[in-house]
């Protein structure tokens, strides 16, 4: 080799190692993805080839957020494995999740439970299949719903904060399906219960609701709405003890063509159909209805959610 063509190469090298150095680093999205796969592969090889199952994989995305390195997430495995025995994974210790993960397996639809208010967004997506929202993905009252393969992290507004009609602050947290709920008040200070919607279990204070700094939690089915605690109580109007659920909505599904008839609070007047969820049709009239006397009824394979006008 020629010195002449040593020297190119020498040079072609420190290139490319120069550009090796000083290059960005990896994408946060490749490496969102790495940390996937290597939790995924972790507990595939702790298990005996297994999945790991959504709420587990969305606790060690978030512990590894918060610091934990890979070895305290397997070693969390293995306790985990131990422990469980078969029964139903659950976090040691308290855990308010931050996100939930929601998967399509075998490209069908599954909805997730989130303890969440406010509108969904994909804060990272793990499946190679698009997710995109109305087709591979989409919500509803308390869930997401994914399909067609999507599987994806999603994060919520965490709260809803609202001016009433005399301009006083308050916010709505709600826990649903007995998940504890964590939500932002925006309010300097502490909070007191204003009121509880209609469909809420009980809301006592310590037990299935409490604060910290500029935050509201609730769990055991309280919903509620929160308002300043000093803000004077001679200016609180207390005279319905409830207040209706301005998020209220029944989904009523029709199940092998047959009708089915589905509870509907009638305070709310007839309902509207908001969202078809079956490949079926549901033509008001011949697919579902409402009278007084009969309640909300579907049918002909007709399966969508249903609100007030």
């Amino acid at each position: 080799m020629s010195a002449n063509t040593l020297s190119k190469l020498l040079l072609s090298c420190a290139f490319a190692l120069g550009a090796l150095a000083f290059s960005p680093p990896s994408a946060a999205q490749d490496s969102q993805r790495d940390q996937v796969r290597a939790i995924e592969q972790e507990y595939a090889r702790l298990n005996n080839g297994r999945g790991i199952p959504d709420e587990q994989l969305e606790y060690y995305l978030d512990r590894a957020n918060a610091g934990w390195p890979m070895d305290r997430i397997r070693q969390d495995m293995v306790a985990a494995r131990r422990s469980t025995a078969g029964d139903p994974w659950r976090p040691a210790g308290e855990w308010s999740p931050s996100a939930v993960v929601c998967s399509s397996v075998d490209n069908r639809y599954r909805e997730c439970a989130v303890p969440f208010n406010g509108r969904a967004v994909i804060s990272q997506q793990i499946s190679q299949s698009a997710c995109v929202e109305g087709q591979g993905w989409g919500q509803k009252q308390g869930m997401v719903w994914v399909n067609r393969g999507c599987r994806a992290r999603f994060t919520m507004v965490a709260d809803t904060v609202a001016n009433t009609r005399d301009d006083r602050r308050t916010v709505v947290c709600k826990s649903r399906q007995g998940a504890r709920a964590v939500c932002n008040t925006g309010i300097d200070g502490r909070v007191r219960l204003l009121n509880r919607f209609k469909n809420s279990d009980a809301c006592v204070e310590g037990r299935t609701w409490g604060q910290r700094a500029n935050q509201v939690w609730v769990s055991g089915n309280c919903r509620a709405r929160f308002i300043a605690a000093n803000y004077p109580r001679s200016n609180t109007n207390y005279r319905d003890r409830f207040v209706r659920d301005p998020d209220y909505s029944v989904t009523c599904s029709s199940e092998n063509s047959r009708q089915q008839r589905c509870d509907w609070d009638d305070r709310y007047g007839a309902p509207r159909l908001q969202q078809r969820f079956s490949q079926s049709e549901c033509v008001q009239g011949r697919h579902w209805g409402y009278s007084e006397r009969d309640g909300l009824w579907v049918s002909g394979g007709c399966r969508a959610r249903f609100g007030a006008r």
